[in-house]
């Protein structure tokens, strides 16, 4: 048991990493089609700086559009990164839920096979008992009548 839980930790440590990095594809049409990985907050951040720089005129308008369809897009592709990881780590819980069901039921099985092994069953341990407490008292009798003999007066 303490194993799964110390796997079910590092399953939460690897997502809350994941999370926090969350890396996101994205692709610029200033690095010509080049596909490079930003971090989700350095498109924050960016997103900020285009939002602080709008400039005036059709030049302005194109470079803010640009920046905001950019931001969206790498928003986009950190959103389905985060689902992705989320649903990475529900099967690796899914998983880990089945072998920790699985060890409580051999442990179950454990217990009722080391019971029957080592266990005390009265319904069996009674007539056993009296067959030797019976086999015992013949033994008992056949010595008493074997000693009582006149052959062994005499040694």
């Amino acid at each position: 048991m303490r194993y799964w839980i110390n796997v079910y930790r590092a399953v939460s440590a690897y997502t809350t990493l994941r999370f926090y990095t969350a890396w996101v594809e994205t692709s610029r049409s200033r690095q010509a089609g080049t596909r490079q990985k930003q971090s989700m907050f350095t498109t924050v951040t960016d997103l900020i700086a285009t939002l602080r720089s709008a400039g005036d005129g059709s030049a302005g308008k194109a470079a803010l559009t640009n920046g905001l369809n950019t931001a969206i897009d790498n928003l986009k592709n950190a959103r389905d990164n985060v689902l992705t990881v989320q649903a990475s780590v529900g099967a690796h819980m899914k998983e880990l839920d089945y072998h920790d069901s699985t060890g409580d039921d051999l442990d179950i099985q454990y217990a009722a096979t080391l019971d029957e092994l080592m266990g005390l069953h009265e319904v069996k341990a009674i007539p056993n008992f009296s067959a030797q407490q019976l086999t015992l008292q013949a033994a008992q009798m056949t010595l008493k009548t074997m000693s009582g003999l006149s052959l062994f007066n005499y040694l």
